[in-house]
């Protein structure tokens, strides 16, 4: 998962508080321990493992506000090679697709993302600019 030593990660409610463990191969790893990119990662991870149960028969769509916000340079590829991974294994034949709002474009670079476009102040309102 983004090249972190956890391997595992469990979700689990109590009367309306969250708990969330982490595991690394043997051992259960404190979440205030980890890295804020290692905690981001685990954020990533679940929220991609939810829109996969909530949305597994609509539109197969997630939007990712600032996903690579405290990742590392290696984290922030891995992401985008992770998204890509999903959007390849879809049984469906409607793929998963990922609206990614973003202000770290180098992400991008060497990938396979299909379409950039980048959103800019105008006078009138929003340019819409395709990369």
């Amino acid at each position: 998962m983004l090249n972190t030593k956890i391997h595992r990660i469990t979700l689990a409610e109590k009367t309306r508080e969250i708990s969330i463990t982490c595991y690394s191969k043997n051992t259960m790893i404190d979440i205030d321990s980890l890295s804020g990119g290692e905690q981001m990662s685990v954020a990533l991870a679940l929220r991609l493992g939810m829109a996969s149960l909530l949305g597994s028969s609509n539109l197969n769509f997630v939007i990712l506000d600032e996903p690579t916000t405290h990742l590392d340079s290696e984290r922030r590829k891995s992401l985008v090679r992770v998204l890509s991974q999903l959007t390849d294994m879809s049984n469906d034949s409607r793929p998963i697709q990922f609206l990614i709002i973003t202000h770290d474009a180098e992400i991008f670079e060497d990938s396979s993302v299909e379409k950039i476009y980048q959103f800019e102040p105008d006078q009138d309102g929003t340019r819409v600019i395709p990369l």
